[in-house]
């Protein structure tokens, strides 16, 4: 193949800027004399090796098509210039073949070069590609082995990159997409005969051109299919422009020089351009034919002036909605800052458009314009258009604003289709957001709409995949106390989500709602009573979801609750949750209802703390229900940890009737016979919760470093006794409650002095330690804690005991000190 193409070559020295100069004879000839040699002899026989002939085939050597590449590029740039086209259409033609493996090869071999030789050098693959595949089939071949070529130099490309080409690459993929291509794609029988009739990349490709593109070269992407769009009557070319746009929209996210005022800019240009045409009766130029007039078709009628409206009136919203989603995109990815005074300056030029879109008849269009205000809303001060002036009540465009969403609000709440639940939803957000941000709108100048809204709510909120958005826009509303009789209804309705919905984002705004709602609202006694009793009664909901939701409400609403309220209701609150602390068996149930009864007793006044302190006392006191008494102790060990000085009088008295809890329950030689792990494995009736809770209040106490407390309980040996078999307790929280007794108090100077004054004392602290650790059911806690014990002993034994390892070679085995 390369026999006397070289020949022209080696005339040119190695250096073309040396032989203008005149520096070329300076050089050494032996280098003169490789270089021709090389452009004479070697490389046409190397190329020679690029393809052979298998039959009637001519096909390809990949590893020969790299490597001549690489060869080339150690040549000067116009040697390589020459030759390259050669080896590109060698290969193209490879691409013709019927086979699918030869083809691949081939494919790969390009990606190979195309990889080899960068980005500079694509105008020439692209161009010699498309010279080679230029009908059937290889058109096929054509957009799916340039996408390969593209997809291959994504990490390579650079903002430009693809300038000098997006019009051929345009040209390929919009034909790929639905040209004549395009249509033979749909074609059954040419799918399951060739790999590249069966995918379409063109939608991937726009994206990635798009993502490199100079900003300034944006319309040469996006002409051709304006074009197709002006001329297209097919509703399926139509959708795969509407996507192929969509893709293009995503890639200029990506485009790193698109920033946000480039951007933005472009957006508005678009959609100001467009949104003329959108509108019944604009025509954008003469009657355009796609094919010549026929004797056998009806022609369209000629309207009065002369003119007919053409295809392009009615495609012209997608290029809208096209410039509306770039600006959509910026919002969604935060890019538009409030502080950025040409930020603002932008979408303060953009409201009347945005305004005008709101009145258009395409679903797209308007859920898109929504879903934007929904975003400008909230920086409407910060614009002119829409910010109040000093000389007006509210901004007249935001009220025009409010009755033209809520009018088409209602309509979209009609329909069921995707587009319509769309509409729908960013209508809503939309009014949320004005109804929230501007506060100088008042609801009662617009009392007709708030009405249809309100009723538009009711409906709503019985389906489902509303409810979430609908609950924040009604939560928006009764924020601005506004009185409407239809929100007390609606309460209702919101009680019930709040409990039975099985939705839990569902859940968690309708109480977001109902809290804004009792904070909010109007509301006399016998109401407030309602609600609260509601919340109490749901508390022991048969499903741990309503359970749950219904006390998270409860430990965001007590802490806004005026204090008057609290101590009006505190025993409709107070009573039922102390019980259902008592009967639940979830741990996170408890957590809450801990919650909700400390968040009570923080916020009430001193004297109904006291009362609800005294209520306490009495059910520790009640010593012939040792449920009731366990009850009381945890309360009292929740009231405690919130405000200890309402409970530090009364602590001597709890005190007593803890301790003989404990030296009662310590008698009982049974509990000591197993080494068991949890609950499930005790008996509900052997006390062990009594003696857990006594043991749990000791613990409280201790913990808050009393002088006269320390000097009760140090002095009570029995009581240091009671600890240390509770420590070898049958029940796992049992040990773990008194060996946190028993940690605390010798981590003070005066109990270790106490409590490891003598030798016993230590041995049989020691003994009690060498147990626990040789518990099979032993835990990461308590033996956490067992090791810090275990180092206090140690201490003392050093301090107090020179041979103070003498007890342990005569009481235990070296394999129990092990």
């Amino acid at each position: 193949d390369g026999d006397g193409d070289g020949d022209d070559d080696t005339a040119m020295p190695l250096d073309e800027n040396a032989s203008a100069t005149g520096e070329g004879k300076d050089k050494d000839k032996k280098e003169d004399l490789i270089y021709q040699d090389l452009v004479r002899d070697f490389f046409p026989k190397i190329e020679a090796l690029l393809t052979f002939r298998e039959g009637d085939e001519i096909l390809v050597r990949p590893s020969v098509s790299l490597a001549l590449v690489k060869l080339l590029q150690l040549f000067p740039e116009s040697i390589l210039h020459k030759h390259l086209p050669r080896t590109l259409t060698k290969m193209s033609n490879v691409l013709k073949n019927r086979h699918q493996t030869i083809r691949g090869e081939a494919r790969g071999a390009l990606v190979s070069i195309a990889c080899t030789l960068g980005p500079h050098y694509l105008t020439f693959i692209v161009k010699e590609m498309r010279a080679a595949l230029t009908r059937g089939y290889q058109l096929h071949v054509l957009g799916f082995s340039v996408y390969a070529v593209l997809d291959a130099l994504r990490n390579q490309l650079a903002i430009g990159d693809l300038d000098e080409i997006v019009e051929a690459l345009t040209t390929i993929f919009v034909d790929d997409l639905f040209g004549g291509v395009g249509d033979e794609k749909e074609s059954e029988d040419l799918k399951g005969k060739m790999k590249e009739a069966r995918s379409c990349r063109a939608n991937d490709a726009f994206s990635l051109i798009a993502t490199f593109l100079t900003p300034s070269k944006f319309d040469d992407l996006l002409d051709p299919l304006k074009d197709a769009l002006a001329v297209s009557e097919k509703h399926r070319t139509i959708s795969k422009i509407e996507i192929a746009l969509q893709h293009i929209c995503g890639g200029v996210q990506k485009n790193e020089a698109a920033d946000t005022e480039s951007t933005l800019s472009y957006a508005y240009a678009t959609v100001a351009s467009y949104l003329s045409l959108t509108k019944k009766g604009n025509v954008l130029k003469e009657e355009t034919s796609i094919r010549k007039a026929s004797i056998l078709l009806l022609q369209p009628m000629k309207r009065e002036n002369g003119k007919v409206q053409t295809t392009f009136n009615t495609n012209a919203h997608i290029v809208v909605e096209f410039g509306l989603s770039l600006l959509n995109n910026l919002f969604k990815r935060h890019e538009i800052k409030s502080s950025n005074e040409e930020h603002l300056e932008y979408l303060d030029s953009f409201v009347p458009t945005l305004v005008e879109c709101l009145f258009s008849k395409y679903t797209q269009t308007l859920s898109l314009a929504a879903r934007i205000f929904g975003c400008i809303i909230p920086l409407h001060n910060n614009l002119a258009t829409l910010c109040t002036k000093q000389d007006e009540e509210v901004n007249e465009i935001i009220v025009k604003l409010f009755k033209r969403m809520v009018k088409m609000y209602e309509r979209s709440g009609r329909g069921s289709g995707s587009s319509s639940i769309e509409l729908h939803q960013s209508l809503c957000k939309a009014i949320t957001a004005i109804v929230t941000d501007v506060r100088s709108l008042s609801l009662e100048t617009v009392m007709p709409q708030m009405k249809v809204l309100l009723s538009s709510i009711k409906e709503g909120l019985e389906e489902g995949q509303k409810q979430v958005l609908l609950l924040d826009l009604l939560k928006a509303i009764v924020s601005r106390t506004t009185k409407y009789e239809e929100v007390y209804d609606i309460m209702d309705r919101v009680c019930e989500i709040m409990v039975q919905s099985h939705s839990q984002p569902a859940r968690t705004h309708a109480g977001a709602a109902f809290i804004a709602y009792v904070l909010c609202y109007q509301m006399g006694h016998k109401r407030v009573k309602k609600h609260l009793g509601f919340l109490i009664a749901n508390i022991s909901y048969t499903y741990e979801s309503g359970r749950k939701s219904v006390l998270n409400v409860l430990r965001q609403l007590i802490p806004k609750l005026p204090t008057s309220i609290l101590e009006t209701h505190w025993q409709t609150i107070f009573v039922p949750s102390v019980l259902q602390l008592g009967n639940t068996v979830s741990t996170e149930n408890k957590t809450s209802l801990s919650d909700v009864i400390q968040l009570l007793f923080k916020h009430v006044s001193k004297k109904v703390r006291g009362n609800m302190h005294d209520m306490v006392l009495n059910w520790i006191k009640t010593d012939d229900k040792p449920t009731i008494q366990g009850i009381g102790l945890h309360v009292e060990m929740l009231f405690i940890s919130v405000e200890a000085t309402v409970c530090k009088p009364h602590f001597p008295t709890i005190l007593s009737t803890v301790l003989a809890i404990i030296q009662e329950r310590c008698k009982e030689e049974e509990a000591y016979d197993a080494d068991l792990l949890g609950m499930s494995d005790i008996k509900d009736d052997d006390g062990w919760d009594l003696l857990f809770q006594s043991l749990t209040c000791v613990h409280t106490i201790v913990a808050k470093r009393d002088d006269f407390i320390l000097s009760t309980l140090l002095p009570c040996d029995w009581l240091q006794e009671a600890v240390n078999n509770c420590c070898l307790y049958s029940h796992a929280w049992v040990r773990q409650a008194a060996t946190r007794i028993l940690l605390d108090i010798i981590n003070t100077k005066e109990g270790k002095a106490t409590w490891l004054k003598t030798k016993d004392q230590r041995e049989t602290a020691a003994k009690t330690l060498n147990e626990q650790l040789l518990s099979a059911n032993i835990t990461d806690e308590l033996s956490a804690m067992l090791v810090q014990i275990g180092g206090v002993i140690g201490e003392t034994m050093i301090e107090f005991d020179k041979e103070n390892e003498h007890w342990l070679t005569h009481e235990a085995s070296k394999d129990d000190i092990e």
